[in-house]
C-alpha cells in the first residue's frame, strides 16, 4: 500500500480478495474504514449528476455554487455568457486533493463530461458541457458554455 494513504486502492482490494471483491465491497470497506464522512458518497453524487439553475437563459450547476458566482461576474459587468462560463468553471484535478495519476484525472474528466451532459439534455438548451486542459500546469476543468 502507498505511503500517505489510509486505505487500499480498489485494485489492491480485489487483488488481495481473489475470490471476488466488487464495487458495491469497497464502498463498503472504504466508509467502515472512515466513517468520519458518511455524507461523502451523496455530495460525490451531487457533483457527477448536478442539478442546473436556468438564469438570463445561462445554465448554471447548483452543486458547485454557480448560481452565486454567475450574480457576483454579472454585477462586476460581464456579458451573460462569459459569466456563465466562469460561474460553472470547475477544477476536476483538484477535487480530490490533487490527484498526479494521470490515467484517473482523465477517467474522472470522462464521467463529470458524460454525467453533466446528459443531465444538461434534460433542460433543452443547446449549451454545451466542455472540458478544458491547462496545459503548462496538466489541470482539467469542466464548464457549460454554448455550443461552438
Amino acid at each position: 500500500m502507498a505511503e500517505n494513504r489510509s486505505i487500499s486502492t480498489f485494485a489492491e482490494m480485489q487483488a488481495a480478495n481473489p475470490q471476488g471483491f466488487s464495487a458495491l465491497d469497497y464502498v463498503h470497506y472504504a466508509f467502515s474504514e472512515n466513517p468520519k464522512c458518511p455524507d461523502f458518497a451523496l455530495t460525490l453524487s451531487q457533483l457527477i449528476f448536478p442539478s442546473f439553475v436556468e438564469i438570463e437563459g445561462r445554465i448554471l450547476v447548483g452543486s458547485v455554487g454557480a448560481p452565486k458566482k454567475y450574480d457576483e461576474y454579472r454585477a462586476q459587468g460581464q456579458s451573460p455568457q462569459k459569466a456563465q462560463y466562469w460561474a460553472n468553471l470547475t477544477e476536476i484535478t483538484s477535487l480530490f486533493g490533487g490527484l498526479d495519476d494521470e490515467a484517473l484525472v482523465r477517467s474522472w474528466s470522462s464521467i463529470f463530461e458524460i454525467s453533466w451532459s446528459l443531465a444538461l439534455q434534460a433542460t433543452r438548451t443547446t449549451q454545451v458541457v466542455r472540458i478544458l486542459k491547462d496545459e503548462v500546469e496538466g489541470e482539467l476543468f469542466i464548464t457549460i458554455t454554448d455550443a461552438p
